[in-house]
């Protein structure tokens, strides 16, 4: 597929340094644009985490079976950014 610019009106195929050039910054913006993705599923999957920091407490209040659940719950938070997909495609576990 070639690429194309105006000039004065008039379309004209892009140099193959004009191509690299334009490549590259599409490249630099596809990464910015994970970079953020990242920041923000983390930031998601962190305030989850905070949420639920109270069925660490020794004095919370919850069954042997529920500590296992919320454990594994929590674990699975710290899993997100293993998970295939990540950070574009995120399935976040259900909360006990």
């Amino acid at each position: 597929m070639s690429l194309y610019k105006k000039v004065a009106g008039i379309r004209i195929k892009l140099t193959p340094a004009e191509v690299a050039a334009h490549t590259a910054s599409e490249e630099v913006a596809n990464t910015a644009e994970a970079a953020n993705r990242i920041v923000i599923e983390r930031d998601n999957r962190n305030a989850l985490l905070g949420e639920s920091d109270w069925t660490r407490m020794d004095d919370n209040g919850l069954s042997v079976s529920d500590k296992e659940a919320w454990a594994t719950y929590r674990q699975a938070l710290r899993n997100l950014p293993d998970q295939e997909g990540f950070p574009s495609e995120v399935t976040y576990p259900t909360r006990p």
